[in-house]
């Protein structure tokens, strides 16, 4: 049902096939990283109508995956046993006779966050056809893994105010904060070298070649500078720490009127404590955050307001993927690796990436 009512949030949860065995990470309870557990012979998934196999050779790990992990989240909304992971690169082995992929085509791909106990953290994938796209030709399997959710996200907060913007794009100007991070060190390149637009970025000093070498032309430090200091009249903040920074950029003069801050929905790690739901999904975070949207934007499109509100979720599309195959094959994208671990350690991966100091992506690899 909610594959039918929600197809770019949903695909159809395959079952496991107990003649064909995998690789697999899995976590039985929420909590540290101690919970997961590598099991060298788990049933992969049968694909099901719509779906692809896909022989998994490298995963990313991103933050939303050990959040899924740690908080308490109702079975519901993620079934356990559960495999972490969206991000996968691989080849596909059985596909549909509509499916518009091949066996042995080398493709990339986000699955569904919600509702499925299936993840990329195993060597094996069942993805919905519509998930999926053939991966960029000049990229091995560990830099088309790192892109998928990072770059849907960028291509998605960015779709919502480039429709209302008037055109020429390039030339405006855009904040994007934390431009180290995965998000930031593909947001960077696509805005700077896809969209021709100047970008400013925040990150530490030990990351500013990084940030300036992917096109960054103003480098803010976030330790020891204030952003709001140095950037005024923007058109465009891209943030995925939104849970800090929102009030700071639409209170000041950041962005000019009628600009548009995209706030990738985020939330501070570590935690508190273990909660029923990671703290940017709880329904009355969510539904203050889109009131909040609603009301911001009504008044600045009648002239009461100074500028354009967006929550971003993110959300797997091939379509979206295949825009950013072209960019990666043309050049001006290219992916940003901290490093890599073997899938038996993907707890390591999990402790690192949450640390908070990786500088691009951090993978998993099968072989």
């Amino acid at each position: 049902m909610l594959e039918k009512l929600f197809p770019s949030r949903f695909g159809s949860v395959a079952d496991p096939d107990p003649n064909h065995l995998m690789a697999a990470v899995t976590y039985h309870t929420h909590g540290p990283p101690s919970v997961l557990h590598f099991h060298p012979d788990v049933p992969r998934p049968a694909p099901t109508s719509g779906q692809t196999l896909v022989r998994v050779h490298a995963a990313a790990v991103n933050p939303v995956d050990f959040k899924m992990r740690y908080h308490r989240i109702p079975s519901v909304i993620s079934p356990l046993p559960k495999i972490p992971g969206t991000d996968i690169a691989g080849e596909v082995v059985i596909t549909g006779p509509k499916s518009g992929f091949a066996v042995g085509d080398r493709v990339f791909g986000m699955m569904p966050l919600l509702r499925t106990p299936w993840g990329a953290s195993a060597t094996y994938a069942s993805v919905a056809d519509r998930f999926l796209a053939k991966a960029p030709g000049c990229l091995d399997f560990v830099g088309a893994a790192s892109l998928p959710l990072v770059s849907l996200t960028v291509l998605q907060a960015l779709s919502r105010a480039l429709r209302s913007m008037e055109k020429p794009i390039a030339g405006r100007r855009i904040l994007i904060q934390a431009g180290s991070g995965g998000v930031g060190s593909f947001a960077i390149q696509y805005c700077a070298n896809v969209l021709g637009m100047q970008v400013a970025t925040t990150c530490g000093a030990g990351a500013a070649d990084l940030v300036r070498s992917l096109g960054a032309q103003e480098v803010i430090d976030y330790r020891s500078e204030r952003f709001e200091d140095r950037i005024h009249d923007y058109d465009l903040v891209l943030d995925p720490l939104g849970h800090r920074y929102a009030q700071r950029t639409l209170r000041a003069g950041v962005l000019r009127p009628g600009g548009h801050y995209l706030h990738i929905a985020g939330s501070d790690w570590p935690p508190a404590a273990q909660s029923r739901i990671i703290p940017e999904a709880a329904p009355t975070r969510l539904t203050f955050g889109l009131a909040y949207q609603c009301w911001r934007n009504t008044l600045t499109r009648i002239g009461l307001g100074k500028a354009y509100y967006h929550l971003v979720f993110v959300h797997p599309s091939g379509e979206m993927l295949e825009q950013v195959a072209r960019a990666v094959d043309d050049g001006k994208v290219v992916p940003v690796i901290d490093r890599t671990f073997p899938l038996p350690h993907v707890a390591d991966a999990h402790r690192f990436l949450e640390a908070g100091h990786a500088q691009g992506k951090v993978v998993i690899v099968m072989d």
